[in-house]
């Protein structure tokens, strides 16, 4: 582990300035008390990059020009590899295209870029880009609010929770649903509903507590829809509870982890491969081999 990630409503923890070029990108104005703010603590590490960062703060949770999102940050995951940290904010600053005055999720992006030679060294330099997840085709934040993310080892897969019901083209009817996102470069995200039926409409109930494994392409949810889920061995998903699930991107193949047992099983973790996954079943911890490559 080089970087940690937290939430914070402090006012003295972000870098305000350096005299060193390498890190100017990660430089960001005061935020205002009382607001609850992502930040990055740098741990130190191998690479000559987390040496020289090490024992910084840098506030994620800004825009582009280093400045903190004018509204609360919060529900923060981060990549395996320390690069991607993806939150949910109620900022309306963070991004142009976010006018919807909900929250959307967010990521920020941390790369070593390489300044111009100087006596035949290329100065490492920080670089800190902020996207917008939750965006619809128009390019625009969806219309609705979006929450609990989750990213996969190297952020280029996240998974979120919503009930916006423009991300998919589908309407959501205002019930939350869990949609993944395929992070392609400078482009705009390709967004997928996870929580979906066989025909591909959005579950008849609420859907959320995303978890991704390591290539982000197994999404493992909670839902109590009585469509997601494909016919277990006990029949038809009809306890009337919420249930664990699993769907794999793109094929939108769906599991239930639970079995559709009559308690309510819930807020599934994976492992990196999806092979073993972790729920609440009956208020206790259960571990599920779900044999997943």
């Amino acid at each position: 582990c080089t970087r940690v990630a937290f939430v914070s409503d402090a006012s003295d923890l972000a870098l305000r300035k350096t005299r060193n070029l390498s890190w100017r990108t990660a430089v960001t104005r005061v935020n205002a008390p009382g607001r609850r703010q992502v930040y990055i603590r740098s741990l130190g590490g191998t690479t000559s990059l987390d040496r020289a960062l090490r024992g910084l703060t840098f506030l994620a949770s800004a825009s582009d020009r280093g400045v903190p999102g004018d509204g609360d940050s919060h529900s923060v995951a981060f990549s395996t590899n320390s690069r991607a940290i993806v939150w949910a904010s109620d900022a309306r600053n963070l991004s142009s295209s976010d006018g919807n005055g909900v929250s959307d999720v967010y990521q920020r992006v941390m790369t070593r870029r390489y300044g111009p030679k100087r006596n035949h060294h290329r100065a490492q330099q920080l670089a800190m880009d902020t996207s917008l997840v939750s965006v619809a085709s128009d390019g625009n934040a969806g219309a609705g609010p979006s929450d609990s993310p989750a990213v996969n080892v190297d952020g280029s897969r996240i998974a979120f929770a919503t009930t916006a019901d423009d991300l998919v083209g589908r309407a959501a009817g205002g019930v939350s649903q869990v949609v993944s996102a395929e992070l392609r470069g400078s482009g705009a995200p390709r967004l997928r509903l996870a929580s979906r039926t066989a025909g591909g409409a959005p579950g008849n109930g609420p859907s959320g507590a995303p978890s991704l494994t390591a290539g982000g392409t197994w999404v493992a949810f909670d839902s109590a829809a009585t469509d997601v889920g494909v016919t277990t061995s006990r029949g038809p998903d009809t306890n009337g509870v919420r249930d664990a699930m699993i769907s794999t991107e793109p094929s939108g193949d769906r599991w239930l982890l639970g079995e559709g047992a009559a308690e309510a099983t819930t807020n599934p973790m994976t492992s990196p491969h999806g092979n073993y996954i972790v729920f609440e079943r009956g208020g206790h911890a259960q571990l599920l081999y779900a044999g997943a490559k």
